[in-house]
């Protein structure tokens, strides 16, 4: 197994340990909501933001990021301005156009089986909520989607009643998110993100079964039964305000992401940009990350994930895996796999921990753990630059500044460049970053 890091980051994790074996927890610095990082010309060593525009809402925007109304809407378009106009969505496929705010009167159904655009222009879909009692197994705006799909320029507030998920059937999994519950892509499927925010509680529950949860999309499943799938995740210039729970996964943007079993070739594309989580997000018996959750692939498959000019302020708690931004990664390929993750300009703020009933627990300031269950050919590219940590990370049995535990069979490159933590660290093992 080949490894590359830079002279300089081996030179910083070596003084960093000497630091940390005299001075075990250090007070966490205060950084405001939406402040970005801490100025490096101040005195903390690392990463450079010159020049760099951290990701905020707007005022302009009435909340938003970027201009929400900049799009051209085509003639054919379909415009809604009721909520029974926009209960009626379900089954359908177009551009649509929300034409001013919304308050929903009742519990919400979420729209089911829908292709194409939905464009809010701005405007918000307000008191959104899904009751337990109402046994939805996928649950959000939208319910489950199997086809290309742009949401953009849309705000959902969740009413104080909250958005759950929840199955009693076994071995059918529930999935809730803010904007997506459960997406599988049974071909070449794409999903959009951009310019959304939403606010609100989001929490999956099941009474025997694995259960997802994300602040934008529950899960997303790429493709089934097809020998040769391409499915891309995109979510830009977004952010959730939340507290996210699940049992199984949960995420502060995304809660799951996997490659399905049967599949013979899958690539799965995740590009987060320009995007944030202001959320508390917990797993109760499983894995958690401040953006994305759980992702895993399988069989002869390529994961490329992307998350550039990002970040996460919030609690992160799971029994398993907890990381900053990304809980775990983890290949249960029997076959060849290429894994590409790149982290840059991007940080994470709260308390990571990692406490539970498991024998062995995983916590990073960045990412929790990436392991593979099987020694078979994996080529695995992970690069974090220009990144920031300020965060107390503690597990009950590996916890590292920047990556919890690093297992793959294969040939890999690590490059941990221009990065820093500030922070305590606690574990039976503790390191910058864990290797095996």
């Amino acid at each position: 197994m080949q490894r590359t890091i830079t002279k300089r980051v081996i030179g910083f994790i070596l003084i960093f340990t000497m630091i940390l074996s005299l001075v075990p927890t250090i007070s966490l610095p205060v950084i405001a909501e939406n402040e970005g990082f801490i100025n490096p010309v101040n005195g903390v060593v690392g990463a450079d933001f010159t020049g760099i525009t951290m990701p905020e809402a707007k005022t302009e925007y009435n909340g938003f990021m970027a201009d929400p109304k900049k799009d051209t809407i085509p003639s054919n378009a379909i415009h809604i301005k009721t909520e029974a106009q926009l209960r009626a969505i379900s089954y359908a496929e177009g551009y649509y156009v929300l034409d001013n705010d919304i308050y929903l009167t009742a519990e919400w159904v979420p729209i089911y089986d829908f292709t194409g655009t939905f464009d809010g222009q701005g405007h918000s879909i307000n008191n959104l909520y899904v009751l337990e009692s109402s046994n939805r197994r996928n649950a959000g705006l939208f319910s489950s989607i199997d086809k290309n799909i742009i949401i953009k320029n849309i705000a959902v507030n969740i009413g104080t009643q909250g958005v759950t998920a929840f199955s009693s059937t076994l071995l059918s999994a529930s999935s809730v998110g803010g904007l997506i519950g459960y997406f599988e892509s049974l071909s070449n499927a794409t999903i959009i993100i951009d310019n959304c925010y939403v606010t609100g509680s989001i929490i999956a529950k099941h009474s025997y079964y694995d259960n997802y949860a994300g602040g934008l999309i529950g899960s997303a499943i790429s493709g089934r039964d097809m020998n040769t799938t391409t499915t891309t995740i995109t979510i830009r210039n977004s952010y959730t305000i939340s507290d996210v729970t699940a049992g199984t996964s949960a995420g502060g943007l995304l809660g799951y992401n996997s490659d399905d079993k049967y599949e013979t070739t899958t690539q799965t594309s995740i590009t987060i940009d320009n995007s944030y989580s202001i959320s508390n997000v917990t797993a109760t018996n499983g894995v958690a990350g401040g953006l994305i959750g759980y992702t895993s692939s399988n069989y002869n498959a390529t994961k490329i994930i992307s998350i550039k000019n990002c970040y996460s302020n919030g609690n992160i708690l799971s029994s398993y895996f907890t990381g900053g931004l990304i809980g775990s990664f983890v290949s249960n390929s029997y076959d060849t796999l290429t894994i590409n993750i790149s982290i840059e300009n991007s940080y994470a703020v709260g308390d990571i921990s990692t406490i539970g009933s498991f024998s062995e627990t995983y916590a990073g300031g960045i990412v929790g753990a990436i392991n593979s269950r099987y020694n078979r050919p994996i080529t695995t590219v992970m690069e974090i630059k220009n990144s920031y940590v300020a965060c107390n990370v503690t597990a009950l049995s590996y916890a590292g500044g920047f990556v919890g535990s690093y297992s793959i069979f294969g040939t890999d490159i690590v490059i941990i460049e221009n990065s820093h933590m500030i922070g305590g660290i606690s574990s039976y093992y503790t390191r910058i970053c864990w290797f095996y």
